[in-house]
């Protein structure tokens, strides 16, 4: 018995030793499929997203928002929700950014009769996305922490077409690029039962508010004690854009010219984000156009500033036409104040 277990022991030994590179070769052959696979399908962003790395499309993507939903799928509520000019968050390298211009959002859900069938939806956004000359450049899971900096307010919770942030869900986002300025970005998150899209082009805001004048001002300070502007600021910042530095000159142009003059600057926002964010944004615009005021020569003892947030709205804050007057900044005579 014993001569039998060390026979077989021995050749089992021989065996083994025959074929000695054959475990190696099997991990070695693992590993090359393995970074064979993961070439395949990387993501732009994991090579380091750059928009001036992706090629620009010349297909014609037809109407804003270019996509319908997929056949035997419909977008619910209305078929959407689009505006003309908004701000839509979309994660770049990770971070969530924004942008500026149209935006299109909308549920997806299987059309009366019909069964949902999450990879026939993403397969057809995907399949023509690519066919307009579009990428994808990211899959991921948004962090919990982007999410918290951003705010449920501008990520536009349980608004028509919202993502679930907090569900570890992946978002797809692809892109379109048409020329160095314009962009369009879609998001798409799916899962076994509906799915969300969101659109975003990047375009350039179209002001419908004329400027003020500085006898117009003059005038509504005379008789309303009181005059209305509409200042245009760096999105999310203090910083005077170049046609808000127009408006800051003609208020000079009236302090100039009645050195008795004096004014409260009050700064205003919509109810867009955070009410604390808005009230401190609110607070350093007003002080920015005072410092503009100053730097170009009216004594800083005329001039006093302040903010009020969200707090007084002239109109309602339902639609972006209303949010853009609610955008403004006051100028009152301080002899007028209570």
């Amino acid at each position: 018995m014993k001569k039998l277990i060390y026979f077989l022991s021995f050749a089992l030994l021989v065996v083994s030793c025959s074929n000695p590179g054959s475990k190696q070769n099997k991990v070695a052959d693992t590993v090359q499929n393995t970074a064979a696979d993961s070439s395949k399908a990387q993501p732009v962003e994991k090579r380091g997203f750059d928009i001036r790395n992706i090629p620009i499309s010349k297909k014609d993507l037809g109407v804003f928002p270019y996509f319908s939903a997929p056949k035997k799928t419909v977008y619910i509520n209305g078929g959407g929700k689009k505006k003309d000019f908004d701000q839509t968050y979309v994660p770049i390298n990770g971070i969530l950014t924004p942008v500026e211009g149209p935006s299109f959002s909308a549920y997806i859900q299987a059309a009366d009769g019909e069964e949902w069938q999450q990879f026939y939806v993403d397969k057809s956004y995907e399949d023509m996305i690519v066919n307009l000359g579009g990428v994808k450049i990211a899959e991921e899971v948004v962090a919990k922490k982007e999410v918290d900096r951003v705010g449920d307010d501008k990520l536009k919770s349980g608004d028509e077409g919202s993502f679930d942030y907090w569900s570890n869900i992946p978002i797809k986002t692809y892109l379109i690029k048409r020329s160095d300025s314009d962009i369009v970005y879609i998001q798409l998150q799916t899962t076994s039962t509906s799915g969300a899209i969101q659109i975003a082009e990047k375009g350039s805001f179209h002001q419908t508010i004329s400027l003020i004048k500085a006898d117009e001002i003059k005038q509504q300070l005379d008789l309303q004690g009181k005059a209305v502007l509409y200042i245009n600021f760096d999105t999310d910042k203090s910083s005077i854009k170049p046609e808000g530095e127009a408006a800051v000159e003609e208020i000079n142009k009236v302090l100039s010219a009645d050195m008795s003059l004096k004014i409260a600057i009050n700064g205003h926002t919509d109810n867009t984000g955070n009410e604390e964010r808005n009230l401190i944004l609110s607070k350093e615009r007003a002080a920015a156009v005072r410092s503009a005021l100053i730097k170009k020569g009216i004594a800083a003892e005329r001039l006093i500033s302040n903010g009020y947030g969200s707090k007084k709205p002239l109109v309602a804050n339902t639609t972006e036409e209303n949010k853009a007057k609610n955008r403004r900044v006051e100028l009152i005579k301080i002899k007028d104040m209570a």
